[in-house]
C-alpha cells in the first residue's frame, strides 16, 4: 500500500513475544511497563506496515486489536494475573513458581483466549466441553471428521464470496452498480458470516488436534468454536451463545472497569446497557483496525455496525419484556419468529458496513488502474 513500506511480520512477532514475556515475569510493575512497547508496536504496525493483501491486512489489524486489549486486560487491569487466573487443579498462583512452570502457564494463557479450564471460564457462554473420559485417539478422530466437513465447505463459501458480484471489490461483472442490485441480493452477505464460521472452526480443529496429539492439553479443554445455530433465536443469544466467544474475557474486563470508574450502580439497568454498548463499541473498534489496515481510511462502518447491533438487542429486550408481561411464553413458534428476526437484522445491517468498505476499495482500485 502507498506509504506503507514495512512488513508486519517482525513487529507483530515482537508484540507476541513481549506479551508472552510479560506473562512470565513475576513482578507486576515490569508487566505493566511492558505494555508500553506493545502499544507502540501496535501503532507502528497499523500505520506503517502491510502484507499487500486486503484480507491479510484485515486479519492482521483485528489481531492487533485482540492483542492490545488482551494485553491491557492481563497486564494493566488484573491486579496480578499470575495470582488471579488459575487453571483447573492449580491450587496456588504462579508468582512464586519456577521459571519453567511460569513459561508453560504463560504459553497456555496465550493459546486460550476464551479462558477454557480456568477460574475465569465463561462456562454458560461456551459450547459443551468434550467428556473428560474421552480418549485422545477418539477425540482426534472426531476432529478429523469435522475437518473433512469444514474444509470443503469453507472452500465453497470462499469461492462463492469471490464470485458474488454484489459484494466484490472490483466493478460488478454483471455491469450493474452495487446499489442497483435487487434488495434480495443483500441476503448473500451471509456468505461472509459462513466464511468466518467455517474458517475459525477449521483452525480450531487443527489447533486442537495438534495440541491434544502433542499432549499439551486434554480433549475436554477444547469446546467447539461455535455453538449450534439453533441457539441463535434472539440477537442477544446469537452474540452471547452461538457466535465465537474469543472476546468474552477482555471485553467484560474493560467494561466492568469503565463502569466502576464511572461509579455506576452495580446490577442496575443503566449499568447493564452501558456495558452492552461499550462492549459492542470496543468490538467495532477492533474490526475498525482491520478495516483501516487495508483501506487506510478512517471510516466508521465497523463501529456503526456493532453499535447498531447493541441498539437492536436493546429493542429486542424491550419487546421480550413486554411479551412476558402480556403472558406470552417461549415456544417453538416464537423461536421461529426469533430466527427470522436475527436473519433480518444481519441482512439489513451487515451490507451497510461492507458497502462502505467496498466503495473505498473500488476507489483504490480505480486510482491504481489510472
Amino acid at each position: 500500500m502507498p506509504g506503507r513500506a514495512f512488513s508486519p511480520k517482525l513487529p507483530f512477532i515482537l508484540t507476541r513475544v513481549l506479551f508472552y514475556a510479560a506473562l512470565v515475569v513475576p513482578r507486576v510493575n515490569i508487566r505493566r511497563l511492558l505494555f508500553v512497547p506493545i502499544l507502540l508496536l501496535c501503532i507502528f504496525i497499523a500505520l506503517y506496515t502491510t502484507v499487500d493483501n486486503t484480507y491479510g491486512d484485515f486479519v492482521k489489524g483485528m489481531s492487533l486489536g485482540t492483542t492490545l486489549f488482551g494485553a491491557s486486560d492481563y497486564l494493566l487491569l488484573c491486579s496480578d494475573v499470575q495470582e488471579d487466573i488459575r487453571f483447573e487443579g492449580q491450587k496456588e498462583g504462579m508468582h512464586s513458581k519456577p521459571l519453567m512452570e511460569r513459561m508453560v502457564w504463560a504459553l497456555r494463557m496465550c493459546m486460550n483466549l476464551r479462558g477454557v479450564g480456568t477460574n475465569i471460564e465463561p462456562t454458560r457462554h461456551l459450547p459443551p466441553r468434550p467428556s473428560r473420559t474421552e480418549s485422545r485417539k477418539t477425540y482426534i478422530l472426531k476432529q478429523l471428521a469435522w475437518l473433512a466437513l469444514y474444509a470443503p465447505l469453507w472452500y465453497m463459501v470462499v469461492e462463492f464470496n469471490r464470485w458474488n458480484p454484489r459484494f466484490t471489490e472490483e466493478p460488478s461483472s454483471l455491469g450493474v452498480p452495487r446499489d442497483g442490485f435487487p434488495w434480495w441480493w443483500r441476503v448473500t452477505i451471509w456468505g461472509t458470516m459462513f466464511d468466518i464460521y467455517f474458517s475459525m472452526s477449521t483452525i480450531n480443529s487443527v489447533c486442537s488436534i495438534l495440541s491434544v496429539g502433542l499432549k499439551i492439553s486434554k480433549p475436554h479443554e477444547w469446546p467447539a468454536m461455535f455453538a449450534s445455530p439453533l441457539e441463535a433465536y434472539t440477537l442477544r443469544r446469537y452474540w452471547g451463545q452461538m457466535w465465537h466467544q474469543t472476546y468474552r474475557r477482555f471485553l467484560p474486563a474493560h467494561t466492568n472497569y469503565a463502569a466502576s470508574a464511572l461509579r455506576l450502580p452495580p446490577k442496575s439497568k443503566i449499568t447493564t446497557y452501558f456495558k452492552l454498548f461499550l462492549s459492542f463499541f470496543l468490538s467495532g473498534f477492533i474490526h475498525f483496525l482491520g478495516d483501516y489496515m487495508y483501506t487506510e481510511a478512517l471510516f466508521g462502518g465497523a463501529i456503526n455496525y456493532f453499535v447498531l447491533n447493541a441498539c437492536a438487542i436493546t429493542l429486542e429486550d424491550m419487546v421480550i419484556a413486554l411479551g412476558k408481561r402480556a403472558g406470552l411464553r417461549e415456544s417453538w413458534r416464537w423461536r421461529l419468529v426469533g430466527y427470522v428476526w436475527v436473519l433480518f437484522i444481519f441482512t439489513i445491517l451487515l451490507p451497510g458496513w461492507h458497502d462502505a468498505r467496498l466503495t473505498i476499495l473500488s476507489r483504490l482500485h480505480s486510482v491504481k488502474a489510472a
